[in-house]
């Protein structure tokens, strides 16, 4: 970590994880390739789609460790010497440079699936629904020591 605190003074104990993430978003925050969409698919879902026509599945990474998501793409080289021939471009508009995007997740975020069709690969996030509240029936015991029901848990219906 830098010298001086994203987070101020040092009155936010524990939260170390949290200003490595927001100096990793102020890092990349410039990166504008691959352009992608994220998008809520109902209330518990999201998806991120990043438009990486050109590459071949084994020429794109995802990698998940703990709260942050990394996109590579590195395309394999196309003239190397067990390549058929090599190809000769008069004009070439379709970007074919090595990428990385980063994406900070909440800590109840999961990643679902990842699929690429079309040039567009797709992102399925998760997060799952809250756990339900649960009401506590609190007992006594009797004085003569015979035991009664000491905690009752239930679920609202």
């Amino acid at each position: 970590m830098s010298g001086r605190s994203v987070l101020g003074a040092g009155f936010w104990l524990g939260f170390e994880s949290v200003e490595r993430s927001l100096e990793n978003l102020t890092k990349h925050a410039a990166e504008s390739w691959p352009p992608y969409n994220v998008e809520q698919i109902g209330s518990d879902q999201l998806q991120v789609t990043l438009a990486v026509a050109g590459f071949a599945p084994s020429e794109l990474k995802v990698v998940l460790d703990q709260n942050h998501l990394v996109i590579q793409g590195k395309k394999s080289d196309e003239n190397a010497s067990d390549a058929p021939a090599a190809r000769i471009f008069l004009y070439r508009g379709i970007a074919s440079r090595q990428f990385q995007r980063h994406f900070i997740l909440g800590n109840d975020i999961r990643l679902d699936r990842a699929e690429l069709s079309q040039g567009l690969l797709v992102l399925s996030l998760s997060r799952p629904p809250p756990p339900c509240p649960q009401y506590v029936t609190i007992t006594t015991r009797s004085k003569n020591g015979d035991d009664q029901v000491a905690l009752t848990i239930t679920r609202p219906d």
